[in-house]
């Protein structure tokens, strides 16, 4: 199945990438229209060549759209992606449906960026401030190489001369607003950049995928357990593509309190004395004192309750 299957949900700032489907090898959407905003989409794979399935018209290597969905999709790369059918859709598949694509970048993907299947009238997508290889008419549209270059955290940073490369990616200060004003909904946080140098991005939005400038936080699991057992957080997937990540600190029940201190290894062990579902806490700081926050699902359970066997002996 596709890593993200959105019904109605925002998707946001994420790296989806080598995963593979049966439709829509990054995400999934039918009958939805969530916003899908400021994520990549790099080398996933909608393959129905295989033995049980026969090759068909569908595919979408990044995202599979089906059944009236109309997603925004604001500031995404889609790069490698790849629909094992004729006709596919390497970055996006779409079957009777009309996303709107915005400030993104759709480069190198096969067969095509695009297929449109409609069981009636075609109807133009709704495209406009993008790169896409091969072209589409819409506003400001452009079929230029994006010049990708490989950064600290991917290969899909935008060459820029300030940034110590050769030439300038015709995506930067492309896009259709300035930082900051994106719609409601379609959030690209501060502190985001297509530069190999971790300068955020200014003024002009760059069209395309902002990876981010400070430590990312991931807490691991999700976790499960039993009451009174000790369990092993792992914060060890954290990282910071710019220096090194200095702290860690818990809260167990994600109730606005820390419950540790600031602790130097990323992995500690914790108990819980009562039942609980619900979330942990974690939040990270780099030695330049940025920090980041994540938190993971905990499920944790009272313990199995063995039944006593009373043998009644009469004398």
């Amino acid at each position: 199945m596709s890593l993200i299957s959105c019904f109605s949900s925002h998707v946001i700032n994420n790296r989806i990438t080598l995963n593979t489907a049966l439709n829509g090898g990054g995400i999934y959407c039918y009958d939805s229209s969530p916003n899908i905003t400021n994520n990549l989409l790099a080398e996933n794979t909608a393959d129905l060549s295989g033995p049980s399935f026969p090759l068909l018209l569908h595919g979408g290597g990044g995202i599979y759209c089906r059944n009236n969905s109309a997603p925004a999709i604001t500031n995404c790369t889609f790069a490698g992606n790849e629909a094992i059918t004729a006709e596919g859709g390497g970055a996006i598949y779409c079957d009777n449906s009309l996303p709107e694509i915005t400030n993104s970048i759709l480069w190198g993907n096969t067969p095509n960026e695009i297929h449109a299947y409609s069981e009636g009238p075609t109807i133009p997508l709704r495209i406009s401030y993008s790169d896409l290889q091969g072209g589409y008419p819409g506003m400001e549209n452009m079929d230029t190489d994006p010049f990708f270059v490989a950064g600290p955290m991917g290969n899909y940073y935008l060459s820029q001369i300030a940034a110590g490369q050769a030439s300038e990616s015709p995506c930067v200060d492309t896009g259709n607003t300035l930082i900051g004003l994106l719609p409601e909904g379609h959030f690209l946080p501060a502190g985001m950049s297509t530069r190999t140098d971790h300068l955020m991005d200014s003024g002009i939005i760059d069209m395309g995928y902002h990876y981010p400038t400070a430590c990312v936080a991931d807490a691991g699991g999700p976790y499960s357990g039993k009451t009174g057992q000790a369990i092993a957080f792992d914060a060890s997937s954290s990282e910071d593509p710019y220096g090194s990540i200095v702290a860690y600190r818990w809260d167990w029940t994600n109730n606005g309190t820390w419950d540790t201190g600031w602790l130097s290894q990323p992995v500690t062990v914790h108990s819980y004395d009562d039942e609980f579902h619900g979330q942990v806490r974690l939040q990270i700081k780099d030695d330049d004192d940025y920090t980041g926050t994540d938190l993971a699902d905990v499920d944790i359970i009272p313990p199995a309750i063995k039944a006593a066997r009373w043998l009644d002996e009469t004398p």
